[in-house]
């Protein structure tokens, strides 16, 4: 990484942290970051698309999932990075809905994380420090599913909610670019599985 990907990774973070920290617990009325617009591929089927390209954490390493990763109904991807202090303040939360939600309603959605660490040794730290069990994009495998699909901009923590077929439902951005956390993305999902 170069002085300036370093710095602008570093703002990037630091306008995250703002962001973060100043929103009130009605995210919806918190101040919003403007943040450069990017749209999103076509529609893909994720669930093929995933197949073999994911691992889990088994002990202090990252490991390939035995199964493929298939949610019936959602997705949720989870931008995040070690390097990350609003992606840390976030992960906990993110950790007990996946526990309590999943021991619910188990196959209807799967949360998949996307990193942007480094190194396999990186991902793997963080995953163990955070508790995430949930499946993580294979680290040779970010880029290209990055520009396949990804969110609006490169803040982190961001949240994608989508369909196996790629529709994206909700995001941590709103449709002008706007980001407002990962609350919002979180909150639709535990709405729409408390409806089915």
């Amino acid at each position: 990484m170069n002085v300036f990907e370093a710095t602008v990774r570093f703002i990037g973070c630091v306008v995250a942290v703002v962001a973060f920290c100043s929103c009130s617990e009605k995210q919806s009325e918190a101040p919003a970051v403007s943040v450069p617009k990017n749209s999103v591929q076509e529609p893909i089927d994720l669930n093929a698309y995933l197949a073999g390209k994911v691992v889990e954490l088994s002990g202090d390493h990252l490991t390939s999932v035995s199964k493929d990763v298939a949610p019936e109904k959602y997705y949720a991807f989870y931008y995040t990075a070690s390097y990350c202090a609003p992606c840390k303040v976030f992960s906990p939360t993110l950790v007990t809905f996946y526990e309590v939600y999943q021991e619910i309603y188990g196959a209807q959605f799967e949360i998949v994380l996307v990193s942007d660490d480094k190194t396999e040794s990186k991902m793997a730290e963080y995953a163990k420090q955070m508790g995430m069990k949930f499946p993580h994009i294979s680290l040779s495998e970010v880029s290209a599913f990055k520009e396949n699909f990804s969110p609006p901009a490169h803040l982190y923590p961001s949240l994608v909610i989508c369909t196996p077929m790629g529709e994206v439902l909700k995001t941590s951005f709103d449709k002008n670019g706007l980001y407002h956390g990962v609350e919002i993305p979180m909150n639709y999902l535990k709405t729409k599985l408390s409806e089915e």
